[in-house]
Formats: C-alpha cells, sequence, structure tokens
C-alpha cells in the first residue's frame, strides 16, 4: 500500500492575506490532490485559509527520496508573489518483504538434495 501525506503551502501579504496558491510545477515523484481526491495539474488553484492551505501528495511505487515543486501564492488584492516558493518532499524508503522463487532440481539416486538458489 502507498501511504499519502498533506503538504502544507503557505504564504503571506503585507497588506492582506493570501487568497489562493497557484502550483507553478509538479513533484516528478509523485501526485498531488484535493480533498475531492482530484489529481491537481500545474496551474490549478488551491483556496487558502489562514494564508494556508493542504494538498494531498501519494509517491509513486518503489520510489525513495527528495523531490520539489513549485507554487505561488495570490493575496486578496489580486497580486500574485513575484517568485515561486519551493516545497520540499522526503519520500522515506518502504521495507518491502522479500520474494521467494521457484527452484527445480534434478535428483540422481544416492546424492544429496540441496534446495534454493545457492545462497
Amino acid at each position: 500500500m502507498i501511504a499519502y501525506c498533506a503538504v502544507n503551502l503557505s504564504g503571506s501579504g503585507l497588506d492582506g492575506t493570501v487568497q489562493c496558491f497557484t502550483i507553478t510545477s509538479l513533484p516528478a515523484n509523485g501526485v498531488f490532490k484535493d480533498g475531492a481526491g482530484n489529481a491537481l495539474s500545474v496551474g490549478c488553484l488551491i483556496t487558502a485559509t489562514g494564508n494556508q492551505a493542504f494538498v494531498d501528495f501519494t509517491p509513486k511505487a518503489n520510489v525513495s527520496g527528495e523531490t520539489t515543486f513549485q507554487y505561488v501564492a495570490k493575496d486578496n488584492a489580486g497580486l500574485y508573489d513575484g517568485s515561486p516558493a519551493t516545497g520540499k518532499i522526503t519520500i522515506a524508503g518502504a521495507n518491502d518483504g522479500p520474494t521467494a522463487v521457484n527452484d527445480t532440481a534434478t535428483v540422481t539416486p544416492g546424492a544429496p538434495i540441496w534446495a534454493g538458489n545457492g545462497d
């Protein structure tokens, strides 16, 4: 099972409040979704509450390490931030269980029998 996490987008306005955020680049190793489970794309507007918003991030299978994304804030006067903020998500590696493999053997009468892959 691939877990997801909530990612906080935040900003501030010197003369007001943040109205929304716009995703300007997506993380390479996963998918952002809104609260209804819809995938987000570049250009999506995310409504802010109290100068922040949350999106869900689901990493791709069998990926670990860091991935980044960018977003800008828009204030209640309609002004956008001139430089995008960069968010960084660290994906912890999963402890995948072992996989057994089928083996075959040819038996000679009277000889010992070994099972396994030789390890």
